[in-house]
């Protein structure tokens, strides 16, 4: 669930694409829901469950290492 809330923030800030903003009328962000759901159940359909945790493991290593990367980013950036 935080992978949406993270996406979403990342691309507010700059660093994505600015068309992964676009939210429902519900303020649920539509094109990152669907871009990650889609993501994750393509191979949820063909890998095993030890593969998927694998993947788990790295996604979250990932999302990680996106928000460090912004941070770096917008401390680089700071204007005092």
């Amino acid at each position: 669930m935080q992978v949406f809330v993270i996406t979403l923030y990342i691309a507010r800030d700059g660093l994505l694409p600015n068309n992964l903003t676009k939210s429902y009328k519900s303020y649920v962000p539509g094109t990152v829901t669907w871009g990650i759901r889609i993501t994750t159940t393509i191979p949820a359909g063909f890998l095993p469950l030890g593969q998927l945790a694998d993947l788990a493991n790295v996604a979250s290593i990932i999302a990680f290492a996106l928000v460090v990367i912004q941070q770096l980013y917008f401390y680089k950036n700071i204007q005092i």
